[in-house]
């Protein structure tokens, strides 16, 4: 749920960021459907084994117990974020360790190459895939965090889709809509995981809390 919202919501983030870069591969005599799935199937392959590896780690006995420490660290690290206080740099190493390598290797795989392409973008610096990858971390299992991803992934394609009709069109796109009803629902969100965080905390130290009817809904007992 939150990883489709983010990133449906962030995708005006995906159009500035990946549009152009879509647009230089994807030229309207290779718009091929089989290309293109080939590429979105390897980036949300990669967010799914990310998310996996994030949730194992939120998993490890912890989760459990503090669960609403979690909640409270992933609603800051969106905020942050959003507010551009974290910048998309801070996360370069990952392309640069795993992306760089994985794109030379698909530069030689022929047809094949857009899979590896995606894979690689998978890896790029973003701040969304962070924020996406923190919510994984709020989740039961590491299935579950994988899931989240490919949830988060399908929520970037409307838009990316949208570069390939013409990146104008596209960017008017985060203009009038992404940045106003999107960038709202991003806020939302956030203000949903610190609530559910908060009242987790407060669910620790007051028994009317506790014992409150939407404490089982709210909290991850």
């Amino acid at each position: 749920m939150y990883g489709f919202l983010l990133g449906f919501t962030g995708s005006w983030h995906c159009v500035v960021m990946c549009g152009p870069i879509l647009s230089f591969f994807f030229h309207k005599d290779q718009q091929q459907v089989l290309s293109l799935s080939m590429y979105h199937l390897g980036r949300i392959g990669i967010y799914a084994l990310l998310g996996f590896a994030v949730s194992y780690l939120g998993t490890l006995g912890l989760f459990a117990k503090f669960w609403y420490i979690y909640f409270l660290v992933v609603g800051v690290f969106i905020a942050l974020l959003l507010l551009g206080v974290i910048k998309d740099q801070s996360f370069q190493w990952l392309h640069t360790i795993f992306g760089k390598p994985i794109q030379a290797i698909g530069k030689k795989m022929g047809k094949l190459r857009f899979f590896f392409f995606g894979m690689a973008n998978g890896f790029l610096p973003c701040g969304l895939v962070m924020a996406g990858l923190s919510t994984s971390l709020i989740t039961s299992s590491p299935f579950e965090g994988a899931i989240n991803m490919v949830y988060f992934g399908l929520g970037t394609i409307p838009a990316l889709l949208l570069t390939l009709l013409g990146f104008n069109e596209a960017n008017r796109f985060k203009q009038l809509f992404a940045h106003k009803v999107l960038r709202i629902i991003s806020w939302l969100v956030v203000f949903a995981l610190l609530f559910q965080g908060i009242w987790g905390v407060l669910a620790q130290v007051s028994d009317a809390v506790k014992n409150h009817p939407l404490t089982p809904i709210i909290c991850h007992y």
